[in-house]
């Protein structure tokens, strides 16, 4: 696809083929009166990750909503047509909005991903579900369309599955997820009122026990901030699409607010104090394994300062100073503590050291004979 200097697509994988005059056919008869295309979109499209946007409007601006998932219908393209969103997409950054406005933001999309849990069925259990999953990807790499891996880590991963399920969350509802929060998909007004979520591409309904996730934007940012979001057709590369995770102070700080804020609006219903539950563990989980991480660079730095004062000791021609170097001493401990697999290579040096210092002592000794 192509964009012009005000990120609107010009051109998409088979965009000429589209009837737009069909959806504007399509959408007179749905609303009883005529519409007419909007902001240019007729000819200047807006654009989403993977699709075109346009923009109809009817002389009263109702409120409508179609879709055709097949090429059988006026348009001769799959489409969907919902309401259009006024006012603009959140701006998130380190800096802005300021911090009455970001919590104010927070709370409220803390109390949309709630409503929206509201939406849910009984359609399948959480082991069904996996086993649908891991089902089709057994078939995909029977058919050597599921690159790195095969049959045989897809049926591992079948017999580990229970171990990483929660019992109690069994027979637990499937809820609705939007699976897409990032800002730009949040809509604010000039006081910061959430007045829409948009883009439920990536929305499903997946068990209660799978569903509990930050929104992006408190976990992720793009690289290139609010610019237009695009796939490069047939170039081989993603574009500005590319993620990268951060876990900033102020981050950090956001999300500990966010979860607040459902566990505040989760009281009183056991479904949503489940999902406030496993929202927690998750960003508990997240704290250790950085908490881990730390630890073991740590042990890594340790271990090199042992190694390099322990090649510096050694090549001391007066191994007398050996007995003195209680630091080092205790730096061998404190790092075969923190790092067993290191013990038995700090066992060694402890054994060496002695030795040593008894030689030194021997040899003190004999000269003062």
């Amino acid at each position: 696809m192509d964009m012009d200097t005000q990120g609107r697509k010009r051109v998409l994988d088979g965009y000429d083929s589209i009837n737009l005059d069909g959806i504007q056919e399509e959408m007179c008869p749905l609303l009883g009166v005529k519409c007419q295309f909007v902001m240019d979109t007729r000819k200047r499209p807006f654009g989403g990750s993977e699709c075109v946007i346009v923009v109809l409007e009817d002389e009263e601006r109702s409120k409508w909503a179609a879709f055709s998932a097949t090429f059988d219908n006026p348009a001769q393209f799959p489409f969907i047509v919902s309401e259009w969103a006024e006012e603009t997409q959140l701006r998130w950054t380190e800096s802005y909005p300021a911090l009455p406005q970001r919590e104010k933001v927070i709370r409220s999309v803390a109390r949309i991903v709630l409503d929206l849990l509201q939406i849910q069925n009984k359609e399948y259990t959480a082991t069904s579900y996996i086993t649908t999953l891991i089902n089709r990807k057994i078939k995909r790499a029977e058919n050597n369309k599921l690159p790195g891996a095969t049959v045989s880590e897809c049926l591992d991963q079948q017999s580990l599955m229970a171990g990483y399920l929660i019992p109690d969350l069994e027979d637990s509802p499937c809820v609705f997820v939007h699976g897409d929060l990032t800002a730009e998909n949040v809509i604010v007004d000039e006081d910061f009122n959430v007045t829409a979520i948009i883009d439920l591409g990536f929305a499903e309904i997946i068990p209660l026990q799978f569903s509990a996730c930050f929104p992006n934007f408190l976990t992720h940012e793009f690289e290139s901030l609010h610019e237009p979001v695009e796939v490069e057709h047939g170039s081989g590369t993603d574009g500005p699409l590319v993620w990268r995770s951060r876990n900033t102070g102020m981050m950090r700080r956001d999300r500990a607010f966010y979860l607040r804020c459902v566990e505040e609006f989760s009281r009183g219903d056991s479904m949503l104090e489940a999902y406030y539950e496993l929202l927690a563990a998750k960003d508990e989980n997240k704290k250790l394994a950085a908490k881990v991480k730390e630890l073991e660079e740590t042990c890594e730095n340790q271990k090199a300062r042992l190694t390099t004062l322990t090649d510096s000791v050694l090549s001391r021609a007066n191994k007398r100073e050996y007995v003195a170097n209680e630091r080092f001493l205790n730096l061998v401990s404190a790092v075969a503590d923190i790092l067993p697999r290191f013990a038995n290579e700090a066992n060694q040096i402890r054994a060496q050291v002695s030795t040593e210092s008894r030689n030194s002592k021997n040899a003190v000794t004999a000269t003062g004979n």
